[in-house]
């Protein structure tokens, strides 16, 4: 072996066992610093929630809004730290912001736990799953345009008195705000595109609930308010028109989440005991009103008796002469009569 080949090969040995020794020695350290800036990312971002939980003053008790947090940030608990965290946090910063306002808020228990299984499957899909391509988002804008217009188009359609600009208002309105989420696809309905199945379901899903905005238009009172004069509402959000549109558009939203949302066994079973919880209360609700009902009915029919009682104890104490006196009289009469017709008994003369 040649003098220089000697050298190379001993300067490569040195360059490997410099390697080592780097990655041995900084290995832990590199390791440690990424550790905490996840850790450090993973603060800021349940800080953010936490701050906009608090200062959007919803109905819940401190506790709720402790509980609710500590639901998101069990959910960021992994077993093994994804490369792209960074990116997955900064959705969930983003996202969360969107979806807040979205929320119904109540003192209700049984729709709080709803809500926080919610939440907790968003977030478990968001930091497990693969996030959406540039390319998957470019479609899914195009599908979703796709079905927003073809929707005001068949309700102007079904509905012809309708302003075709209020329509087209809320249709370009209710949009925005569903391809705001596509941007920080929080919600898994915003993270893939629809399969052609998927959206030929949705769309036949929309043509059939024609009946269901018909209620809808009733519910607004009628064609007696869409066929008046109504240049004279001052804001497009209270514009009759406006509100069927919208209302008819978040319809097909729960469409869509219908079929395009595989939602887990966990946030099924919390819908199931939602509605076991509301069929209890409507229960409740019925029976009461029927015990109300029949006490209203009892208490009328004891009303009823005691004014009757009330009115013969009335003609008895203000009647006595026609009662009594009469009769007592009558026999006096009588006797007194019989006495004065019958013949005087004459004496016989002594003699």
């Amino acid at each position: 072996m040649s003098q220089g080949l000697k050298g190379n090969v001993m300067g490569l040995r040195h360059r490997v066992l410099h390697s080592i020794l780097v990655v041995t020695l900084l290995g832990p350290v590199a390791t440690q610093a990424m550790g905490t800036e996840t850790t450090t990312l993973t603060k800021q971002t349940l800080t953010s929630i936490q701050n906009c939980v608090d200062s959007s003053s919803p109905p819940w008790p401190q506790a709720w809004r402790d509980e609710y947090v500590d639901t998101i940030r069990r959910g960021l608990t992994m077993d093994e730290t994804p490369p792209d965290l960074a990116l997955r946090l900064g959705i969930l910063k983003e996202g969360f912001q969107l979806y807040w306002k979205g929320v119904r808020k109540s003192r209700n228990r049984v729709l709080f736990k709803v809500q926080c299984v919610e939440i907790r499957w968003y977030v478990e899909s968001l930091m497990a799953l693969d996030l959406p391509s540039e390319a998957d988002r470019d479609v899914l804008r195009r599908q979703w345009r796709d079905l927003w217009r073809s929707a005001a188009e068949s309700l102007s359609t079904q509905f012809s008195f309708l302003d075709p600009n209020m329509v087209q208002e809320a249709q370009v309105d209710h949009l925005r705000a569903c391809l705001s989420r596509i941007e920080a696809p929080l919600e898994p309905i915003y993270r893939q595109p629809l399969r052609a199945e998927q959206m030929d379901q949705i769309k036949r899903g929309w043509h059939d609930m024609r009946y269901a905005r018909v209620d809808l238009m009733r519910q607004l009172g009628g064609e007696a308010v869409f066929l008046t004069d109504r240049r004279s509402v001052q804001s497009r959000s209270d514009h009759p028109d406006y509100l069927l549109a919208q209302r008819s558009l978040e319809k097909l939203l729960g469409y869509v989440w219908m079929v395009a949302a595989r939602p887990p066994d966990y946030y099924r079973s919390a819908l199931q005991n939602r509605s076991e919880a509301q069929e209890r209360r409507r229960q409740l609700i019925f029976r009461d009103l029927a015990q109300e009902r029949r006490l209203r009915r009892k208490r009328s029919t004891q009303v009823h008796q005691t004014e009757y009682l009330s009115f013969l104890l009335t003609v008895l104490l203000e009647s006595p002469r026609c009662l009594q006196a009469p009769l007592a009289n009558g026999v006096a009469d009588q006797t007194q009569s019989a006495t004065e017709q019958k013949p005087r008994k004459e004496g016989m003369p002594m003699r």
